[in-house]
Parts: structure tokens; C-alpha cells; sequence
């Protein structure tokens, strides 16, 4: 797994573009809010972590790859390993650079807020796990159909739940119902909803690691 981590590593980091764009967003994102900045960050880290795999495939170097001691299920628990690895380090750099960009303004403006700053590694953890939500769902896709295919599907899985919405909104019984949830799930402490999220999260990963498993175990190279 050592050496499948030092290579994808080195690739992310030979993706001059791709970090001069993120230097560009970041500049860009200084307008606005932390938590968007957050989970923009985040997402475009765990985004490149999956971007690997279609790295691995170009030129059937996956046929290759496997040749050397390196099983698939080695190669699956790698990419969640990197995953988890890049969001975690995305996490840390923006929350720490959201604090120091709140610290600056609040003292630029002579109105600093410091309770903001202090509560936005919460805020920005509960963004985290939800951008691992959405990347516990991209990997196995990825795995199965490969980048182009993967797209439409993730594209048609929010088709079905905006639909969804769409069809229950016209309900009100049903609307009421779901109202009532939000409402009382926003009452809940913040420690209650963060851990939540965790057992969410955990248990997604697990489903997402059993999934990614059979696909490789399956797929034919």
C-alpha cells in the first residue's frame, strides 16, 4: 500500500494546473463565506484522490499495475486511504486559513468576531462529512463505469432525488412530516448533529468499501 500511496501522491503532485487553480479559487473565495470555502476545498481534494483511477486505467495501465504485488483489495483500501488522507489535510488548511481570513477582516473592519472564528472548525467538520458523503458515493462509480459514465450517473441520481422532492412538495401531508424532521433536527445540539453525521459517515464508508471490494473483485482488466 506504501508504494501505491507514494505514486498517486506524486501524481497529485505533478498537477501544476490543478494547484495553480486552486490558488486562483482560494483567491476568489476570499468573498465569501468560510464554510462554502471549506467545503469547496474539500471536495476538489477528494475530487483528485478519485481523478487517480482513471489515471490508473489510461493505457491499460491497470493490467499492468496488477501484475506487481499489488492486490485489488490493496488497491481499494489505498484509494480510501488517500481519500480520507487528502480530506483531512483540505479540512485542516481551509479551516485554519478561514479562521486567520475571518481574524483579518473582523480586525480590518474594527469589528472582529472571534466566536465565529472559534466555532468554524465545528462548522467546517460538518461540512467535511458531508463532502465524504458525496465522495463514499464517486468512488465506487468511478471503480464501476469509469469517469465519463460515473458522471451520468451521479447526474441521474440527483435527477431522481430533486425529483423526488419535486413530487413530495405537491403532498403537504407528506411536506408537513418532513418539516417537522428538519425542524426538530435543527433543535438538536451541535455535538448531537456532528455525531450523527460521524455514524452516518461511518456507516456509508463501510457500505462504500464493500461495494468498491465486489466491483474490483468482478471488473476485468
Amino acid at each position: 500500500m506504501k508504494g501505491l500511496l507514494i505514486k498517486d501522491l506524486r501524481l497529485l503532485a505533478g498537477q501544476k494546473r490543478l494547484m495553480g487553480f486552486l490558488l486562483l479559487a482560494i483567491m476568489f473565495m476570499l468573498g465569501m463565506t468560510p464554510e462554502f470555502m471549506i467545503g469547496y476545498i474539500i471536495m476538489l481534494a477528494v475530487i483528485l484522490t478519485v481523478s487517480t483511477v482513471s489515471y490508473d486505467e489510461f493505457e491499460h495501465g491497470m493490467s499492468f499495475l496488477l501484475t506487481l504485488p499489488v492486490s485489488r483489495k490493496v488497491y481499494v483500501y489505498e484509494k480510501y486511504v488517500l481519500g480520507l488522507l487528502a480530506a483531512g489535510v483540505a479540512y485542516v488548511f481551509a479551516t485554519l486559513f478561514g479562521m486567520a481570513a475571518l481574524l483579518i477582516k473582523g480586525v480590518y473592519s474594527g469589528m472582529p468576531d472571534y466566536g465565529a472564528a472559534v466555532s468554524l472548525p465545528l462548522t467546517g467538520l460538518a461540512v467535511l462529512l458531508v463532502m465524504l458523503l458525496m465522495w463514499e458515493l464517486m468512488l465506487p462509480l468511478q471503480l464501476k463505469f469509469g469517469a465519463e459514465k460515473a458522471r451520468v450517473v451521479i447526474v441521474a441520481v440527483g435527477a431522481v432525488v430533486a425529483g423526488a422532492f419535486f413530487i413530495l412538495k405537491d403532498k403537504p401531508d407528506v411536506g408537513n412530516k418532513l418539516a417537522g424532521v428538519l425542524s426538530g433536527l435543527s433543535a438538536l445540539p451541535d455535538a448531537a448533529i456532528i455525531a450523527g453525521l460521524v455514524l452516518v459517515s461511518l456507516l456509508a464508508l463501510l457500505v462504500s468499501v464493500l461495494f468498491s471490494l465486489h466491483i474490483m473483485e468482478k471488473k476485468e482488466y
